[in-house]
């Protein structure tokens, strides 16, 4: 009965409703669960019956009315529409329609007065479909008991209940005291004794006092179920009510999971009185007389037994062979064998599958045996376990073999451990303890106990049959669990007492090979060998030699692995065994560096067998080779065949660790990432974890991503951790912080090395980190220090340190931040002559180049240059020095090589980042050699690219385009093209206001408009010149002013002009460059005045000769030396006369 009541409970605790209707079989009273839970639907509809006739609230006037109405009675008579035909819907099962029109209202609708109805059978609706949503429906009757005014209310609550209750089995929540405060059930718990308490006469009362019930019992709260049970049953009021019965069988039950059989004993008898023809009869009549038996009264149970073998359902009782079997106990109990007997045997004729038929023959099972009808044989033999004799033991023994030929070995060792606890005496105790050990030995988990065992059957049975088969089986457990040396002191022990036994080869085979695990590998060839030699023609040989061949392996002997491995690739071998031959031969040539025959050797290994216990092993093996070979993309090729082939291969944390290793050294980042990752999602091998977290932080720090690469490696790099991982790890992290501008912290995370023990490479490669720390954090003179110091023991103890050009170029560098361009031009010098083949070398001779270039030594800089783009392969590296050439052909006024320099940088790199720069010298150059009509096609042709540019959000330096400008309207006027000029030079005033170069381009303007007829406007650019700038280009824009006026033949204007360069700017005190246009000036004002004379008479005009002689005069006695004075003079001679 106790197991009966384990059955209860766990019914109780089913998470589901689905889960209760699969498993009817079990327990006739749940058949009836099911009804009841269909039938209660009864109880929701009848909620839903006043649906049609339940009004919404009216609150607009009659559709008769010709008013018109608000927009507040379109939608009160809108939302009635709307429930008017979710009810109809409703009301003749058309729930989804239902649902979506008690969604819609809601919706479009939430403050109308029939919301909470709505939500209401909305609920209903939920809880009315093929497949309930109880979990809506709970939702939406929680919205409806909102409103304290709901008309449904006490519907409601009890669907609202019995909701929450059905949601509990939806979920996988617990039951019992382990239930949540916030579970369903307890929330149906609590809403269903509300309605009790409020609607004591409510139509649901019944409903509701079961549901409570029933919930209380599943809460594992057995008193209160109790409680609201009997109020239901004790309700007259209810005594027709449907779930009555049930409530009584339900109160039953709980008396059971309440220890008190004798009140469960009446409650079920008062369920038998009172409902005689109910479908839970025959379950009621079982369970009492269940419940009688173990109250010791064997009569009362037989008469209730009778009762249900006598119905005319009994055959169709899921139960009967429980009945059959509790019958029978039963009848035993009251001392009536024979009856007894008959109901076990009518329980092994009609239910041979049952677990209760127990009391068969022994002779009986034999025979079953014998004919190969193992379960009926099993059913007879476990009907004399209860006799506990000898012919039981001797059953349980049966039983154990039976099952082991059925491939049941879990299930023999309880059958031989509990005939062990009675039966250790009897005959057959060796052979049920044989039967135990053989059971627990097919379980790994438990091959230590079977070991066990089979050392007491040698023990204390040493003279049994089954003696030798134990020892063999305690020395084969030994080596398969690596207890190696109880493997050998088995097997020494089988040789001197069972050597003539045919198992002797086997346990020779096991010493030898314990031998060889235990790592005593001379003693284990020497084991084989003698094996092999006393069995030369045993069908095991193969895999003697095959070991023997491993532990050649192991003891390092490889050339005699290769021939033991030759000598077994001649014989017919299995896939596996040849897969390990060829693996074995394969791993020895790769050590003697034999890399084409050990590759070869190895895939035919895998070809031979890919699922051999050492496949995974061969694939590494494999990729090793082919990486010695040089051929990295085969091997990560291998290790990923490995990882897809057999993704829980316990190597395969190592293999994704290889590809990380091999991708990271080919470039392959994110392929290095994916390994990396692979081993910390799939390994659980700390230190495999380990290295492969530093592993993807060092490939983090080659992709630039510094902050992820330090979380990383932070927490290898702790302050007390000096292994070489430790080690590397302070490193990584320093290179990380000095990349995120934390110089300092560096420094202090490497100075965590300054007392550990180190290799001299580690320590280069600590001081080459220091240095670049220091040059981050400019402590320049600390960092020349600490690669002074490394470049000394790289010299002294010769190493060999692969970054020894990179220490070189950040030694130049530095010198060159500090300042001291000589030093770091001396150190580019050397690295050019220590390192020439270094990728750094090209770097350096471009700034050897620039040096040169900055000391105007032109020649030297441009042999520099060309030696670095030659060299480089970095394409922005060949630009530059490319460009940097025609800049110093450029400066030594070369421009015909310069174009050309420039014209071989823009083919080569026509999209360069200097390829604008090329394209604006390649005009300068023409300018400067005043090829005008080239120079002018070229600036044209930059103008339409550097627009174009801007347009597509490129835009071109402000200088640049200036000078093109400048320049283009330059070459524009050179050529005679004013109007070009103008546009251009017009372009540049406007778009640049502030650029340097707009004066000038302001007297460009007013030249083109001068030589365009454009007086007036030519004066207005001249004269913003004139006014804002005190220097030559001021002073050329003033006597320009008087040239306009001279030729509009403005005389007195023109002279005041002139008179401004004459006397202005400093007088005899101007700059030379401005003394030219003074002498000029003075000059043309003779000229204006000369030219006034013609049209003058009298004092007059000798006034004007006085004054044309004068300023001739100006010219001559001011600027003796200007081209203009010897004329000058020859007019004031003239004028003299």
């Amino acid at each position: 009965m106790a197991q009966k009541s384990s059955l209860l409970r766990t019914l109780r605790q089913l998470p589901c409703f689905q889960a209760r209707v699969a498993d009817f079989s079990r327990r006739s009273w749940r058949r009836r669960l099911r009804l009841l839970l269909v039938s209660s639907l009864a109880f929701q509809c009848t909620a839903l019956t006043g649906v049609a006739q339940q009004k919404p609230p009216a609150s607009q006037a009659p559709a008769s009315s010709l008013k018109k109405l608000s927009d507040k009675e379109k939608n009160a008579e809108r939302a009635r529409e709307l429930f008017a035909d979710a009810a109809n819907a409703q009301n003749n099962g058309a729930y989804p329609l239902a649902i979506e029109n008690w969604k819609k209202l809601l919706q479009e609708y939430p403050n109308d007065p029939s919301v909470a109805s709505a939500h209401h059978f909305l609920g209903v609706c939920y809880l009315q479909q093929d497949m309930p949503e109880f979990p809506s429906a709970v939702r939406e009757f929680k919205l409806a008991l909102q409103d304290p005014n709901l008309k449904q209310r006490e519907e409601a609550l009890v669907n609202l209940g019995w909701s929450l209750y059905q949601s509990h089995f939806l979920s996988s929540a617990p039951v019992g005291k382990e239930a949540s405060a916030d579970s369903p059930l307890r929330e149906a718990a609590k809403v269903l004794a509300m309605v009790v308490s409020k609607y004591p006469d409510g139509s649901f009362l019944d409903k509701a006092l079961y549901y409570a019930a029933e919930a209380e019992a599943r809460l594992g709260r057995s008193e209160e179920a109790v409680s609201l049970y009997r109020q239901l049953i004790q309700n007259k009021k209810l005594e027709n009510s449907t779930v009555r019965p049930d409530a009584i069988f339900g109160l039953g039950l709980t008396y059971e999971e309440l220890k008190q059989p004798q009140l469960a004993i009446e409650t079920y008898e008062s369920f038998l009185q009172k409902y005689s023809d109910h479908s839970l009869k025959n379950e009621v009549l079982m369970r009492t007389a269940d419940l009688a038996l173990i109250q010791g009264d064997a009569k009362k149970s037989i008469l209730l037994f009778d009762a249900l073998l006598q119905s005319d359902s009994f055959a169709t009782l899921k139960n009967a062979d429980y009945v059959l079997y509790r019958y029978g106990f039963a009848m035993a109990k009251d001392g009536r064998y024979r009856e007894s007997a008959k109901a076990y045997q009518r329980l092994a004729d009609e239910y041979p599958s049952s677990q209760y038929a127990k009391n068969s023959s022994l002779a009986a099972g034999q025979s079953l045996m014998r004919e190969k009808k193992y379960d009926e044989a099993v059913l007879a033999f476990e009907q004399l376990l209860p006799l506990r004799d000898e012919r039981a033991a001797e059953a349980a023994h049966w039983i154990c073999q039976i099952k082991m030929l059925q491939g049941k070995e879990e299930a023999i060792a309880a059958v031989a451990k509990d005939a062990l606890t009675w039966g250790s005496k009897t005959p057959s105790a060796s052979l049920l303890y044989m039967d135990l050990a053989d059971s627990l030995n097919t379980q790994p988990a438990k091959r230590g106990e079977a070991k066990k065992i089979y050392e007491q059957i040698a023990n204390e049975f040493p003279e049994d049959a089954l003696a030798p088969r134990a020892v063999y089986n305690a020395a084969f457990c030994g080596l398969q669990l690596g207890e190696l040396a109880d493997a050998q002191r088995w097997s020494e022990a089988f040789a001197k007492r069972y050597a003539g036994d045919p198992l002797a080869p086997d346990v020779a085979y096991i010493r030898a090979e314990s031998t060889l695990q235990l790592g005593q590998h001379e003693s284990a060839i020497n084991a084989f060998e003698q094996l092999i030699a006393a069995q030369p023609n045993d069908p095991l040989r193969p895999t003697w030699e095959g070991r023997l061949a491993v532990a050649h392996y192991l003891a390092g002997q490889w050339e005699k692995t290769i021939a033991t491995s030759q000598r077994l690739l001649k014989q017919n071998l299995e896939p596996a065994a040849k897969a390990e031959a060829l693996f074995l031969q394969g791993a020895s040539q790769l050590k003697t560096g034999k890399l084409v025959e050990s590759i070869r050797s190895l895939e035919e290994s895998l070809a031979a067998s890919s699922d051999w216990p050492q496949a995974d092993e061969t694939a590494i093996t494999l990729a090793e080779a082919m990486v010695q070979k040089k051929e990295d993309g085969k091997a990560i090729a291998a290790l990923e065949g490995l990882v897809k082939r057999t993704p829980q291969s316990r190597l395969r944390g190592q293999a994704e660790f290889r590809i990380g290793q091999i991708a990271a050294g080919m470039g392959d980042l994110p392929r290095a990432l994916r390994a990396y990752d692979g081993v910390l999602d799939s390994s659980k091998e700390s230190g495999l974890r380990d290295y492969a977290t530093y592993g993807k932080a060092f490939v983090l720090i080659q992709q630039e991503a510094y902050q992820p690469a330090l979380e990383l490696v932070s927490p290898l790099a702790q302050s007390d951790r000096t292994d070489s991982l430790g080690v590397e790890s302070k490193i990584a992290k320093a290179i990380c912080l000095r990349q995120l501008g934390k110089a300092d912290e560096a420094l202090a995370t490497l100075e965590q090395l300054a007392t550990a023990s180190l290799t001299d490479d580690i320590a280069v490669k600590i001081l080459y980190e220091q240095s670049l720390s220091w040059v981050a954090g400019e402590k320049h003179d600390e960092a020349i220090a600490a690669i002074s110091k490394l470049q000394r023991l790289v010299q002294e103890k010769k190493l060999d340190f692969p970054l020894a050009d990179k220490a070189q170029y950040e030694l130049a560098w530095t010198y060159k931040a500090k300042g001291d361009t000589a030093s770091a031009i001396q150190q580019f010098e050397k690295l050019v002559e220590q390192y020439p083949d270094s990728p750094l070398a090209a770097e350096a001779y471009f700034h050897v180049g620039q040096a040169e270039y900055d000391s105007s030594k032109y020649d030297r800089a441009i042999q520099a240059y060309q030696v670095a783009a030659s060299k480089t392969l970095d394409l922005e590296l060949q630009e530059k020095s490319l460009y940097k050439m025609g800049w110093a052909f450029f400066q030594q006024a070369d421009f015909q090589t310069a174009t050309t320099k420039f014209r071989q940088q823009l083919k080569e790199f026509p999209k360069g980042e200097l390829s604008t720069d090329a394209r604006f010298m390649i005009a300068e150059s023409l300018l400067k050699q005043s090829n005008f009509a080239d120079a002018w096609k070229e600036y044209e042709s930059l103008r339409s690219s550097i627009q174009k540019a801007s347009s597509n959000g490129v835009p071109v330096g402000d200088q640049i385009e200036a000078l093109t400008l400048l320049h283009g309207g330059q070459s524009a006027r050179e050529l005679k093209r004013w109007k070009e000029a103008e546009a251009w030079t017009s372009d540049l005033v406007s778009k640049y206001p502030e650029s340097p170069y707009r004066p000038i381009a302001l007297y460009e303007l007013a030249y083109a408009r001068q030589n365009l007829k454009q007086p007036a406007e030519a004066i207005t650019a001249y004269s913003e010149v004139a006014e804002n700038h005190r220097n030559e280009l001021g002073a050329r824009s003033r006597f320009m002013i008087g040239e306009v006026l001279f030729a509009e033949r403005d005389f007195a204007k023109a002279i005041a002009e002139f008179q401004k360069v004459m006397y202005g700017y400093g007088a005899t005190q101007a700059p030379e460059e401005i003394k030219n246009w003074q002498a000029r000036s003075a000059f043309e004002a003779g000229r204006c005045t000369e030219l006034l004379i013609s049209d003058l008479t009298g004092e007059r005009k000798q006034k004007a000769i006085d004054n044309a002689v004068k300023f001739y005069e100006f010219v001559v006695q001011n600027h003796a030396s200007h081209e203009l004075a010897s004329k000058a003079s020859e007019r004031v001679a003239e004028l003299r006369r």
